[in-house]
């Protein structure tokens, strides 16, 4: 059985950012614990259902749509919609810095508040 990190099919960078989880008519602020370009790990308190349709805010580089992977209690995984290539250009030259493309180096845990 392949492990998680092996069927990923993005770098996965651990981070620990505020966002908002936009769900319909209603507004979460939550952490965002890791992302890539294919989606985030997120901490929240509201128990969506996986398949929820979400859009979600991630400081300057803007909202992302994309819905519920998984969850367990306060955790939840999203997946990001449309292609990897937009959402990297999106984060632009911090692709690299974040470890996010195959042409980045070592990689370091980014805190930002």
């Amino acid at each position: 059985m392949q492990k998680d990190a092996e069927k990923r099919q993005t770098a996965r960078r651990a981070v620990l950012w505020g966002g908002d989880l936009h769900y319909g008519d209603y507004d979460f602020r939550c952490q965002i614990w890791d992302v890539s370009l294919g989606g985030a790990k997120v901490r929240i308190d509201v128990p969506l259902a996986i398949g929820s349709e979400v859009k979600i805010t991630l400081g300057r580089y803007g909202k992302f749509k994309g819905h519920v992977a998984w969850r367990n209690d306060k955790e939840m995984g999203l997946k990001f919609e449309g292609d990897p290539q937009v959402i990297r250009d999106i984060f632009g030259e911090n692709t690299v810095k974040l470890g996010l493309d195959k042409k980045s180096g070592t990689v370091k845990t980014v805190l930002t508040k």
